[in-house]
């Protein structure tokens, strides 16, 4: 009977741990959430001025490179905190996704238009390949670019004097016809053993203060979330000093409907398996 009780009580108190553990990780989304919006608030303003500014030219050189630092330094927050926002979103269940009918030549052509000013800073080729029979996906476009821009960001800032490519190809994953799109770079590469932890939320190959690449490590563990609130697939190969491959996958038609436009069902929190 002694036993019986202490192991209803050991029950109770893990219980009663979960419940705490829950609670205290919603309050956690809950607050990101609001300090991503607060931020992003006053954030937005200083872009718009300082937009403003520079279209205007009112003001000259040398002054002026100031201005576009300014720019360039802003946009790079506000990534950072929207990566915040959405990682806050998908731990509460809440990331929307609105399907639309995506054409996929002119989505590479602006991938390849925004990839190219981050690619030269580093002296390297951008290349992209797309079938002429590849027409349109069924998906959530804007979420789509958000993980392609991010897999080709990475791809432009870990390689130099190399090249970069973005492929496109038809691929079925069982009986499931999709769109597989491949991140290919000839950068530094990624050692074997560090490579599970990529998709991990907040966590850096190179953790060091000293570190030579910026970043939260946020982008990659958020780009899975979307793969596979998509339906898809995203996957790695990698070696060191030869380069990475980004390989995403998605179903061209969504499996499953997805009722007012919208994720009605909960998605996994970052790390649980799907």
């Amino acid at each position: 009977m002694e036993e019986i009780v202490r192991g209803k009580q050991a029950e109770a108190e893990a219980e009663r741990a979960r419940a705490a553990a829950e609670a205290a990780s919603q309050a956690k989304s809950a607050f990101l959430a609001t300090m991503s919006h607060e931020l992003r608030t006053p954030l937005n303003a200083i872009l718009g001025y300082a937009q403003l500014l520079h279209l205007s030219k009112s003001v000259a050189e040398p002054n002026a490179q100031y201005l576009e630092r300014i720019l360039a330094s802003g946009r790079h927050l506000l990534t950072l905190i929207s990566d915040v926002l959405d990682f806050a979103k998908i731990e509460q269940g809440a990331l929307e996704l609105e399907y639309s009918q995506v054409h996929i030549p002119t989505l590479v052509d602006e991938l390849v238009a925004m990839t190219l000013p981050l690619a030269q800073r580093h002296h390297n080729q951008v290349q992209a390949y797309c079938p002429a029979e590849i027409d349109t996906i069924e998906t959530d476009g804007r979420r789509l670019r958000q993980v392609l821009i991010n897999l080709l960001g990475n791809a432009a800032k870990f390689t130099e004097n190399g090249t970069i490519r973005l492929e496109v190809t038809s691929a079925k994953r069982g009986d499931v016809a999709g769109i597989q799109f491949a991140v290919i770079d000839t950068g530094i590469g990624i050692p074997r053993d560090k490579q599970d932890k990529l998709f991990q939320p907040f966590s850096q190959i190179d953790s060091s203060v000293t570190r030579r690449y910026e970043g939260t490590g946020l982008g990659l563990a958020l780009s899975k979330q979307i793969v596979q609130a998509l339906g898809g697939t995203i996957e790695v190969e990698s070696e060191v000093g030869v380069g990475s491959t980004f390989t995403v996958w998605l179903p061209t038609i969504p499996v499953s409907t997805v009722a007012s436009s919208s994720l009605s069902s909960k998605l996994p929190l970052v790390g649980e398996p799907a």
